[in-house]
């Protein structure tokens, strides 16, 4: 057992997307390796009908604004009981703050209800921090990481110095295609053939077949809860999803079965409850990017961004 005397003071880190908030908080063990004392994960669809503003009209649904300020409540309480200090604290947002008009007042609003101050990630910065956590977490430099989120996907190669976005994401596509995350029928099929053939023309502006023969990871929430279905668990599982290695045809073929369901049920399968309105589109966008980049195999890991951030914050 580790004196606690020798333990490294913790940290807390808070990844802001368009789909959910997530936290963890950790510390450095004696022996330099992180220690993980919580990681939440909270779905807030905060950037819930951005899709359908429009370049100029791109406002956050003051619902989803109040829903995710009582998270960020939440996970401050979280904090303050870890005892992390207030320095070392990191609160980033990515695509749905970057693509809000008024992402300024939802900015002022987190600092005035819950003392945070996000810093709103460019592309290249997301990726970066993506990239570190991934290569922390055991990868090798030549590994090509997907990052398939709310608002959009990232792939991220040559040592991190690369990096490709496409708007594809679980909530986007939902939104644009797919008849709003609320609906309880199965997927109209003309509106679904239209997304799929929609997915892959824009996957068409990432590079053709630069996952083939690759080392590949795959961040975020539609990965995970791939990973689940894929291993035939009996509920939705992260500890279970991470490291879960997975054929790239899943993607596709999981996208077809739960589009042909349901929104009730999709939940007799193991995937988050509230993830079951947005997950066909979210398997959808993968596997146009997966087949786009050529990969035969990926394996799934929940060490993303937030990770990044934490060791960011941890670093002396």
């Amino acid at each position: 057992m580790n004196d606690v005397s020798e333990l490294g003071p913790p940290a807390a880190a808070i990844d802001l997307g368009t789909e959910t908030a997530l936290l963890v908080i950790g510390r450095h063990l004696p022996d330099g390796s992180l220690e993980v004392l919580e990681d939440h994960c909270l779905a807030t669809r905060l950037g819930a009908g951005l899709a359908l503003g429009g370049a100029s009209g791109a406002r956050l649904d003051p619902r989803a604004v109040e829903r995710t300020l009582d998270v960020l409540e939440t996970f401050v309480r979280r904090i303050e009981l870890a005892g992390v200090a207030p320095e070392r604290v990191r609160a980033a947002g990515t695509a749905a703050l970057r693509a809000a008009g008024d992402a300024s007042s939802f900015l002022a609003a987190a600092v005035a209800r819950c003392g945070l101050h996000f810093e709103v990630l460019t592309p290249d910065r997301e990726a970066a921090l993506s990239f570190d956590a991934v290569l922390a977490d055991g990868a090798s430099r030549d590994v090509v990481v997907i990052d398939l989120g709310g608002g959009s996907a990232e792939v991220i190669r040559g040592g991190g110095q690369e990096r490709f976005s496409v708007p594809l994401g679980a909530v986007v596509a939902t939104d644009r295609w797919l008849g709003g995350a609320e609906r309880l029928e199965p997927i109209d099929p003309k509106s679904w053939s239209a997304f799929r053939a929609a997915a892959r023309d824009l996957a068409a502006d990432l590079p053709d077949g630069a996952a083939r023969g690759a080392e590949l990871v795959l961040l975020g929430g539609t990965a995970s809860n791939l990973a689940c279905l894929d291993r035939g668990l009996e509920s939705y599982e992260p500890r279970l999803a991470q490291g879960w290695t997975l054929a790239a045809a899943a993607a596709g073929a999981w996208a077809e079965r739960l589009a042909a369901l349901g929104l009730e049920e999709r939940m007799d399968h193991p995937i988050e409850p509230g993830r079951a309105g947005i997950l066909p589109g979210g398997l959808g966008c993968l596997a146009a990017v997966l087949e786009r980049l050529g990969a035969t195999e990926g394996r799934v890991s929940g060490r993303g961004l937030r990770y990044g951030l934490l060791r960011e914050a941890l670093a002396p």
